[in-house]
Formats: structure tokens, sequence, C-alpha cells
């Protein structure tokens, strides 16, 4: 079997490491795929490239150190070769599956997406409907899609890579008629009329989580709508109370046809999720899309 220029790579990482389980968490590989890279190298050259000591990191060997410079060479002149060809042949389209939700995407996303499609045209962005009861963590997990933002808690899995980007207030919002019977003595705000979404979608359980943290359990929901800006019109025209982010009800709070009621909900957060795929170099253009067009929202 003939030396591959992937094991001359990794062997010229692990020698700048002296760690294989760093060389591995920086090539995005496991340890042991490490260590059979170099082993295999190893056994074509008939020599060890590294001392290993039980308890001690590997540190090169003799024969090792005279072979880091021969395979810097060949790593380094296939580098310049890959550059020189990508500048002849421009450079290579790579493809995105990403994910937003529907307010997210119509209001913030899209409108950017011409002077993007113009800046980057080797990038294809393939958009896929966030799905509604499963959520994003599990359609990137999947691999079904490469980047996804979405509104909630924030996501520890070593194998995803995420971020915050903003905070986003959200309230409780009514009609001023609304809001006057909630203060009438004895009035309960739970039993005003409320416009929820369904209730297998997965913002409806942060929702409920976040009134019953606040001692409120709406028992008299009048509509369901999967869509927020249906909710947020619903809630505007008087017909029943909701929770909104307060970046999306601003309008109408500032020309007096919804109030804020109730007690304070805690703020929220914008999470940005990268895929294996969209944590490559050529990919970064898509992450600071995403980025900077739903940083823009306002916080609380």
């Amino acid at each position: 079997m003939s030396i591959t220029f992937r094991q001359l790579e990794i062997f010229v990482s692990a020698a700048a490491d002296c760690n294989f389980r760093r060389t591995a968490d920086r090539l995005g590989v496991s340890q042991p795929s490490i260590s059979n890279q170099i082993r295999a190298l190893e056994g074509h050259l008939g020599h060890s490239l590294f001392e290993r000591r039980r308890g001690s990191p590997p540190v090169l060997s003799e024969q090792g150190q005279v072979f880091l410079e021969k395979a810097k060479e060949l790593v380094l002149g296939r580098q310049e070769m890959a550059q020189q060809s990508q500048l002849t042949r421009g450079p290579r389209a790579i493809r995105l599956a990403v994910t937003a939700g529907p307010l997210m995407l119509d209001a913030y996303i899209r409108p950017k997406l011409p002077a993007f499609c113009e800046a980057y045209p080797n990038i294809v962005l393939d958009f896929v409907p966030l799905h509604p009861t499963r959520g994003a963590v599990p359609m990137v997990l999947g691999g079904e899609v490469d980047l996804a933002v979405f509104t909630g808690d924030f996501v520890n899995d070593e194998r995803l890579e995420a971020e915050v980007i903003n905070t986003v207030g959200v309230s409780i919002y009514a009609s001023p008629a609304l809001a006057r019977r909630a203060a009438r003595q004895g009035a309960k705000i739970a039993e005003l009329p409320w416009i929820m979404p369904p209730d297998e979608f997965k913002p409806t359980r942060f929702m409920w989580r976040m009134l019953k943290d606040e001692g409120i359990e709406p028992s008299n929901i009048i509509a369901r709508s999967q869509f927020p800006d249906v909710i947020a019109n619903m809630c505007l025209e008087g017909r029943g109370v909701a929770v909104l982010f307060d970046h999306f009800a601003a309008s109408g709070l500032a020309d007096g046809r919804i109030v804020k009621i109730g007690p304070p909900l805690p703020s929220t957060s914008r999470i940005l999720l990268i895929g294996p795929r969209a944590q490559r170099p050529a990919a970064q253009p898509a992450v600071d899309l995403f980025r900077q067009a739903t940083r823009t929202l306002a916080t609380r």
C-alpha cells in the first residue's frame, strides 16, 4: 500500500502537537483514526516515527525528525498545487442545507439574500422548513441541515458547534380592552382568551414552561396557529392574549393597539447551530449571513 497525502498531513499535524487527542480534535476525526494512519505510515516506511511511552505523550524518533522535513515539503507542495488549481478553475461550488423559523426567515434572512447570492455565487443555500415538533437540534445532528437558527435554550452538545447570537425579550401582550379586564379585582390572566401555537410544537412547550414558572396556566385557549405572525395579528386585533417577542410587538405597542400585561417573562436566546459541513472555511460566508441577519434583532 502506498503512502497517502492524508497520512502525511496527519503526521505533520501530530508532529506539531505531540498529542494525538489534540490532533484528532483539531482535524475533526477520532483519536484511533490518527493512531491508525500513523501506524500505517510507519508500516510502509519500516520504522517508528514516534517514541511511545506509557503515561507520557509521544515524541518524534530520530527517523521521525528526518522524515518530518520531507513530509512538510510534500504537504506544502500539494497545498500550493491545490491553490494554483483553485485560481485556475475558480471557487468550487458548495451546497448547504439551512433552516430557520418563518418569522426570522422572512423578516431578517431573506432580505439579505440578494446581496449574498451576488457576492458568493459558489455557495448554494437550500432552505429546509424548520420541523415544528422536533426542532433544530435533531435536524442538525441527523445531517438534515448544516446550519440552523432558532429561539430557545442553549444547546450543550459536544457534537455540535453552538453560539448565542443575541438575547430576545419576550412578554405577554393584550389589547387595552383585555388589559382592563385583567386589571379588575379578582380577575386572572390565565382565564382571559389566549392564542397559542399547537401543543405538539416545540416552541409551545418552551412557552408553557415560561408561563408556568410565573404561575400562569392558560385555561381559555380560543385559537391556535403555527405561524407567529398570525398569532401576533390576532392579538393586535384584540381577539386574545399572546406571548410575543418584544421586537415583533414593538409597532403595536408604540401605537397603543396592544400593551404588556402580567409579570415580566425571562428573556430567551437566539441560537445558531453549525453542523460539520458548515464548519468548513468555504462555508464561513453562509454562517456570517445567519449570524449578522439575526443579530439585528432588538434586545430587551
